[in-house]
């Protein structure tokens, strides 16, 4: 369980520990995802079965999984038996879509409406090999030509949020300022601000969490 709020955790933890059922939960948790990468590769053997994990939790100090969406993605790679659940306070319904179009997670529950049951339904429900999304969480009706961000797309959001300007960009990015620049206009336009500065890109960045 990957969350950067170590009293959720421990909520999270308890409630499993006091079940009565069939099923028997051990658990591990990580309120960082440095120390989350740090487990995934002490357990790449053996691997998890189910990985409860949080959206928004600060970068890795190396910068390279700049978010819990990249935590996925890194864990996709070298566990992709894993069953996902994301659990997140995010409340955007179009970033919703995007990170699971990007995660293609088992699971996905708003935080505020992961009560003990739910948790322990979920937990039911994707061992006996059903996907379980909260009500909060459904994306049914949204179109489904949802653009993805990418990884790249948040390191360069990022940066800019460090203070970082634009021209200094491929110092931390492996790509031409002019890639840069167009992937910054690409990113303006999906947030509806083609006109935008790099502060309204910010602010829309922040207001759908990838911030």
């Amino acid at each position: 369980m990957v969350d950067d709020h170590p009293m959720i955790l421990r909520g999270y933890e308890t409630t499993l520990q006091q079940h009565q059922g069939d099923l028997h939960f051990q658990t591990t948790t990580a309120c960082s995802m440095d120390l989350a990468v740090q487990l995934l590769c002490q357990k790449t053997k053996s691997g998890f079965d189910i990985v409860l994990l949080d959206i928004l939790m600060p970068p890795t100090q190396d910068k390279r999984l700049i978010n819990g969406e990249d935590l996925g993605l890194y864990l996709r790679k070298v566990m992709p038996q894993t069953k996902i659940i994301v659990q997140t306070g995010l409340n955007d319904r179009e970033r919703i879509a995007q990170i699971k179009a990007t995660l293609h997670p088992e699971g996905f529950f708003i935080k505020s409406e992961i009560t003990p049951k739910v948790l322990i339904q979920a937990l039911y429900d994707l061992t006996a090999g059903q996907n379980c999304y909260g009500v909060q969480a459904d994306t049914s009706g949204m179109p489904k030509n949802t653009v993805p961000i990418d990884s790249v797309d948040r390191a360069l959001l990022h940066y800019l949020s460090l203070g970082e300007k634009t021209k200094n960009l491929p110092k931390f990015i492996p790509l031409s300022l002019a890639s840069i620049e167009r992937r910054k206009q690409r990113l303006k336009l999906i947030f509806g601000i083609p006109k935008g500065n790099n502060r309204d890109l910010l602010e829309k960045a922040r207001a759908k969490g990838l911030l």
